[in-house]
């Protein structure tokens, strides 16, 4: 086991023992933005992602929003991608928001990221 992924279960067992402190907070905060910087490495600087699908979008959208302007960026999936697996990546993603503090959350962003791999997204459309 990586010694990040040992020292981020230790803090969340802290935390279930009790109310975490200012710095474990920030602590855990850091080893899942890492995980996020993973993502944002591969397919462009960003912040926060969700899958976009409307009318107004013909194909599945992977959406990164940059955290430091109003702009963004779609990552495309291609549209002949596997529905099952698209449909697998938004619910860990939906998973992913509503658990980000807890372990299974931050596991599932690992599946987030995998998954967008399986379904070879692509090019990201800056906005």
């Amino acid at each position: 086991m990586v010694v990040e992924e040992v020292r981020e279960i230790q803090l969340m067992l802290e935390c279930f023992c009790g109310i975490p402190s200012e710095d474990e907070v920030e602590e855990i905060n850091e080893i899942q933005s890492a995980k996020v910087r993973r993502f944002l490495r591969k397919y462009g600087w960003g912040y926060g992602v969700n899958i976009n699908l409307n009318e107004y979008h013909p194909e599945p959208v992977f959406r990164v929003q940059r955290e430091d302007e109003a702009g963004g960026c779609d990552a495309l999936i291609p549209p002949d991608a596997d529905m099952e697996k698209l449909e697998e990546l938004k619910r860990a993603i939906i998973f992913w928001n509503e658990n980000s503090l807890n372990e299974a959350g931050r596991k599932m962003l690992d599946r987030v990221f995998d998954l967008l791999d399986e379904l070879g997204a692509v090019e990201l459309n800056w906005y």
